[in-house]
């Protein structure tokens, strides 16, 4: 994704925050906690044409990844465990076009971009993936048993139209 970024360009959600600040350095620097990262650009840095845009949006993307690995780790593990659901391998990728995937491998795969969501919709992307270890298609046996772990009849569907609300947003802050 790339996205229009300035100094005031920021995430908050109720578990993660990243924000742009000016830096000193001549490179850009990331100051990490486990639920945030401050990106720290180049001295004089100015977010205007293309090239810029794109390294920046790399240097979010990374920023993005390495928080990604620790908070969708956990958060996988820690749901899975609760439902007695397994998994092989989770992969963090920086994919536009999905929340999350998986395989008949049992392997797991997150969008590093999960971050940009609250995390009751993260946990719903969570949840709909790991149903699909049990069930690899969209049918009524896939969103019964996704109504089981995400709280009741129906409450799949409405996380699915919720996310799919904020993914418009979303996706109308991007460059085309």
């Amino acid at each position: 994704m790339i996205f229009k970024l300035n100094y005031d360009f920021h995430i908050t959600t109720d578990i993660y925050q990243l924000r742009f600040e000016p830096g000193n350095a001549p490179h850009a620097t990331i100051k990490r906690t486990p639920e945030s990262a401050t990106i720290y650009m180049p001295r004089g840095f100015q977010f205007e044409g293309a090239a810029s845009l794109e390294w920046a949006n790399k240097v979010l993307a990374e920023a993005l990844r390495n928080n990604a690995q620790v908070i969708l780790t956990q958060r996988l593990r820690a749901i899975a465990t609760a439902h007695g659901i397994e998994f092989n391998r989770l992969s963090i990728k920086d994919v536009s076009t999905r929340w999350g995937s998986c395989s008949s491998l049992r392997n797991v795969n997150l969008s590093l971009w999960l971050l940009l969501l609250p995390s009751h919709l993260i946990d719903y992307v969570i949840c709909h993936e790991l149903c699909h270890l049990k069930e690899l298609n969209h049918s009524p046996a896939f969103w019964s048993e996704l109504d089981k772990l995400c709280g009741g009849t129906g409450t799949a569907k409405r996380l699915d139209k919720e996310l799919s609300t904020l993914e418009r947003n979303i996706m109308a802050q991007r460059i085309k």
